[in-house]
């Protein structure tokens, strides 16, 4: 059997009018039960993480916005690649694709952005100045940024002309491929198909020569305009009125809204240039002659002999004082592409400020040989001048007795022998 257990002795209870037993009785309370401090710290340790956090990515978030938007200006001006024009019945022309424009380093999420505008390309996009009357864009391209400004218009009569187009597409890539060829005071716009309706309806002189509203755009502006015109001595329509065409409304609106101050015009087939009625207006006698012996083309100051030509494109230019000229080629298929190179080398340096180096004298030419001459650059090497003029480097150097081929110098005059 088990022991009994003493009874535990009663616990006494504190008087309450004692007061040091009162005292006593709080301190052991606090004393077995404390605050919990460390809580309340590490709570607001927390929350001021956390805090800290959000704002760090709320800044963050902004900076990378900034950065987003900055490539997306970018990016707006970087130049697609889309065909000059195609043939209506042949495979289309070759393109273009225009230089990008530099991308600038975006700033770190820890610097401040900055905001540095996207560098212009030196070859624009296709910029559309108007519809045809068909609905089909008439498309421009820039090249250069100087403040002479200059443009070459194909095709005005279309599919008629259609070998016009050919040579402003092959114009416009070879000056993509060649950018020093375009002075640095001249800004030049290229439009190749200033006709895409006629383009689009072939090549017979009818229907291809004509817009959708089979209207003769070379008959539609105001000089001496009248209703019915003629194409030799076959009448053609000229509109409702001087201008009732979209085509050449854009063409006047963009000539005058872009400060064109000289033109060529591209035709075939007559095989010579035509210069504007605005003969003390303009200089369209002197663009013309200038041109005339740069292509071996001749020089036609009396126009087509039997045609009365009303509406005519460059006749109203020169009235107006823009320098304007026409420039046809030797037939319908054929782009005369060495002819029309010097042409264009020549109305691209022509009445520009005189800043070049002085002309280094060449020696001539063997004899029997006929040759042209080219003036050297900046940037201008043996071999790039031969592929230019399909000369082989070793017939310069020998036409000019050179005997480094690296050793041209600029503003020397050389001899190029025909191939």
């Amino acid at each position: 059997m088990t022991e009994p257990t003493a009874p535990l002795p009663p616990v006494s209870q504190p008087s309450k009018s004692d007061p040091d037993l009162i005292v006593d009785e709080r301190v052991s309370v606090q004393r077995t039960k404390p605050f919990p401090w460390w809580i309340v710290f590490f709570g607001a340790v927390i929350a001021a993480v956390l805090l800290l956090s959000v704002l760090t990515i709320h800044v963050l978030r902004d900076r990378t916005g900034s950065a987003t938007q900055t490539l997306a200006v970018v990016a707006t001006v970087e130049p697609t690649t889309p065909a000059v024009v195609a043939h209506a019945t042949q495979t289309p022309l070759p393109t273009l694709t225009p230089l990008a424009p530099t991308v600038l380093p975006v700033a770190a999420a820890s610097e401040a952005p900055t905001a540095i505008p996207p560098a212009e390309p030196f070859i624009s996009a296709p910029m559309a100045i108007g519809q045809s009357a068909g609905g089909r864009p008439l498309l421009v391209y820039r090249l250069g940024y100087g403040p002479r400004k200059r443009a070459l218009i194909g095709a005005i009569h279309g599919g008629y002309e259609w070998n016009t187009v050919d040579l402003m597409t092959k114009t416009l890539d070879y000056l993509g491929r060649y950018p020093d060829l375009i002075p640095s005071e001249v800004t030049l716009y290229i439009l190749p198909l200033a006709n895409p309706d006629g383009y689009a309806a072939g090549r017979d002189a009818i229907h291809g020569r004509v817009n959708a509203n089979q209207v003769d755009l070379n008959r539609n502006w105001d000089y001496q305009w009248q209703i019915t015109a003629t194409h030799g001595t076959r009448p053609v329509s000229a509109g409702t009125a001087a201008f009732s065409e979209p085509e050449t409304r854009a063409l006047r609106d963009f000539i005058h809204d872009y400060e064109i101050q000289d033109v060529i015009f591209y035709h075939s087939a007559f095989t010579a240039v035509f210069q504007g009625a605005g003969i003390t207006t303009s200089q369209t006698v002197e663009l013309a002659k200038l041109l005339a012996q740069a292509t071996g083309y001749r020089y036609a100051p009396e126009g087509v002999p039997g045609q009365i030509t009303t509406g005519d494109a460059i006749d109203w230019l020169t009235v107006e004082g823009v320098n304007a000229i026409e420039v046809e080629l030797t037939t319908h298929q054929d782009i005369d592409w060495k002819q029309n190179l010097r042409g264009l080398e020549a109305f691209l340096k022509w009445n520009l400020p005189e800043t070049a180096a002085p002309a280094v004298a060449s020696s001539p030419p063997p004899p029997g040989v006929t040759s042209i001459t080219h003036t050297v650059q900046s940037g201008d090497t043996l071999s790039a001048i031969s592929v230019k003029y399909d000369v082989s480097v070793e017939a310069i150097a020998q036409a000019n007795n050179i005997v480094d081929i690296n050793s041209i110098t600029l503003g020397q005059v050389l001899i190029i022998p025909s191939p």
